[in-house]
């Protein structure tokens, strides 16, 4: 009778499977990531899956924020239109549809149901008061609300902060996440999941 003894495969052998186990688990997690953002541009590009803005002010910091939402069709955001106390001045207001003023928004996202996901408030911190005033309008709206500072709150504020097509902005208020989201979310999770059984189970 003769016996075969195959033993233990070489270190080097070892080390080149890890090293094909953890590049292949590396491109498992990346390439759908990489697919799903790729599907999000272009139906950002052809309006769809963005986040509809409902802005308010008509100053230079509304001014800025219609800008960069102009400028491209792929940032996930689209301006729906803009609240005032009256329609502002510049190019930049003329492409932009003039709603109404701020004591309209609940008229306007209640009562008409106007499609919007995010309010973003723009107005100076300087304006003071008109500020408390649009902020105090919007706030029990059924909405994320997020301001757009120009002074101090951004730096001395406890809410999240973050930047956003380059302007940085306070969330007052949060939203559920968004049904793309989840989705990209239970993908990598069941991905990673796979690649966890198959990393720990017997060869």
């Amino acid at each position: 009778v003769f016996r075969l003894d195959v033993g233990e495969p070489p270190r080097s052998v070892l080390g080149v499977g890890s090293v094909f186990w953890l590049g292949g688990g590396l491109v498992l997690l990346a390439a759908p990531r990489v697919m799903v953002r790729g599907v999000l541009r272009r139906f950002r590009e052809s309006g769809y899956d963005s986040r509809r803005i409902l802005l308010v002010g008509n100053g230079e910091l509304a001014r800025n924020v219609i800008k960069k939402m102009m400028s491209s069709k792929t940032t996930g955001y689209r301006l729906v239109g803009y609240l005032a106390g009256t329609p502002g001045s510049g190019r930049e207001f003329t492409d932009a549809p003039y709603l109404g003023k701020p004591q309209d928004a609940r008229h306007l996202c209640v009562n008409q149901q106007l499609w919007v996901d995010q309010i973003w408030v723009a107005i100076s911190e300087t304006e003071l008061e008109e500020l408390r005033t649009a902020l105090a309008l919007v706030s029990e709206l059924p909405h994320e609300i997020r301001m757009v500072p120009d002074g101090l709150l951004a730096t001395v504020s406890e809410l999240p902060v973050s930047n956003v097509m380059g302007l940085m902005t306070v969330e007052l208020t949060s939203a559920p996440i968004a049904c793309v989201n989840r989705l990209t979310k239970a993908i990598e999770d069941r991905l990673l999941a796979a690649l966890f059984v198959l990393c720990h189970s017997p060869l």
